[in-house]
């Protein structure tokens, strides 16, 4: 919201600083909770395939290789 009413370059800085804190939250609360889920013997597994669908979510490469690992 903060970038689509700004008139000010210092607000679209704001507005990038709160986005970038954010994501480190919900990337760190993620991983958090993913380790909670998955049983010891298959965590490495079992984030690797997390971490696939994860950064490979978007665009063709979740199409051709994330999606059939999910």
């Amino acid at each position: 919201m903060i970038f689509i009413f700004s008139n000010h370059l210092w607000l679209i800085y704001v507005g990038s600083f709160f986005r970038g804190i954010a994501q480190v939250i919900i990337l760190a609360s993620s991983y958090a909770m993913a380790l909670i889920l998955m049983p010891p013997r298959e965590r490495g597994k079992l984030f690797s395939y997390y971490n696939a669908t994860l950064y490979l979510s978007w665009g063709l490469a979740s199409t051709l290789i994330a999606g059939p690992i999910e």
